[in-house]
């Protein structure tokens, strides 16, 4: 009994977490003035991230919770199976490398992007930056995914190699 809600917890507080930080996030942006500024608009897209990489509003608040649902069954699939924490980590962790390097560059920026920025930007999303820097978080993503998959497999070859 203990386990299934631990595990029932695990796979709902994550979607509520997103969604929670997106409700604050909008109320902090629609209280903070009378006419929103540029200023209000940068950290509110900051403040909703990841979902505004390539969302916007509604939509981005939508991509949150989604995500938020699949990180919660992430954790609950790494508790819960044994080497799980191998498939999932590495793609986590270029999302997150890329969402910090987004976050970075949205709120460094006041009007425009400069070169240098830009281009420390493109550092930071690599390697998918150098196949295609339109689509540089989905291959990150991607090659994470792959990343992962290897491990595994590696993982499950020597668990399987050793004797009994």
């Amino acid at each position: 009994m203990r386990q299934r809600f631990i595990g029932i917890v695990l796979v709902i507080v994550p979607p509520l977490a997103f969604v929670l930080k997106d409700v604050v996030a909008t109320m902090a942006v629609l209280s903070s003035e009378p006419g929103i500024t540029a200023r209000a608009a940068l950290y509110y897209r900051i403040a909703m991230l990841p979902g505004t990489i390539w969302f916007g509003g509604g939509q981005a608040m939508f991509f949150n919770f989604m995500f938020g649902a699949l990180v919660g069954l992430i954790i609950y699939l790494c508790v819960r199976v044994k080497k799980m924490w191998l498939l999932s980590l590495p793609p986590l962790a270029f999302f997150l490398k890329d969402v910090i390097a987004t976050m970075v560059i949205a709120s460094s920026s006041e009007t425009e992007i400069t070169a240098k920025a830009a281009h420390h930007y493109a550092i930071a999303l690599l390697p998918g930056g150098l196949l295609s820097p339109d689509h540089a978080i989905l291959i990150n993503l991607f090659f994470g995914a792959l990343l992962g998959f290897v491990l595994y497999m590696r993982a499950i070859r020597q668990i399987h190699a050793v004797p009994r």
